[in-house]
């Protein structure tokens, strides 16, 4: 199915309508690896776990010594693992991401 379809044919009560739709039960991620608690562990996982993809999105949430928390949000731009920072604070900033990535994540998720 073309990454179009998918959003054409999305219904918000059941989803693609693929034989398996998840939904949460908590406010947690259905992905234990989305959230990081720093940089470097995001790095170590997008280059060594084998379960990480290219176009992969990652969480870091970090603790300032002041106490105060900060959420960036990375992509997995390449197999190297290599990370590209896409927002500043857990909101997307359109100047940090071109229309030509956000085709690629959308291809290398959906494919066609």
């Amino acid at each position: 199915m073309a990454s179009k379809d998918m959003v054409v044919n999305y219904n918000p009560d059941y989803g693609y309508g693929s034989p398996l739709n998840i939904r949460r039960g908590n406010p947690l991620p259905l992905d234990n690896d989305y959230i990081k608690l720093s940089y470097d562990d995001a790095i170590n996982y997008a280059q060594s776990d084998p379960v990480s993809y290219v176009g992969e999105i990652i969480a870091v949430v970090e603790e300032s010594l002041s106490g105060e928390e900060t959420t960036n949000l990375y992509q997995i731009i390449d197999t190297s693992g290599t990370l590209k920072k896409i927002s500043s604070d857990g909101a997307v900033d359109l100047d940090e991401i071109t229309e030509q990535e956000i085709d690629d994540i959308i291809f290398s998720v959906f494919g066609t």
